[in-house]
């Protein structure tokens, strides 16, 4: 029985080549997908808030009592968000994420 993209089923699977900047660039658009709809590649943005430290949390509120700007407060946390978003969503975790992808298609 041949398949749709013409292999049969003892056909090798497709090979995806996946370079370090797909993944950064597949780690970018995942973090703007989490930090704009508040969630995406199955966790919330309350999971990754989770995961952050205690001092960032606080280093959050205290900028915001503090009248700092609103501008410079949300840089930190973007900032501070997406090293725990490499964290949580490593290289590893990212290429699985893009051959799953390829393979709806």
């Amino acid at each position: 029985m041949t398949l749709r993209n013409g292999t049969n089923y003892s056909s090798p699977p497709a090979r995806i080549s996946i370079s370090e900047s797909d993944i950064e660039d597949k780690r970018d658009d995942l973090f703007y997908e989490i930090t704009t709809t508040g969630s995406a590649a199955g966790y919330s943005l309350h999971d990754l808030i989770e995961i952050v430290d205690d001092e960032f949390s606080h280093n959050i509120i205290a900028m915001l009592m503090r009248d700092i700007d609103v501008d410079d407060t949300k840089d930190y946390a973007k900032e501070k968000l997406k090293e725990s978003f490499k964290d949580m969503l490593d290289d590893e975790f990212i290429e699985q994420h893009i051959i799953d992808e390829a393979g709806e298609y």
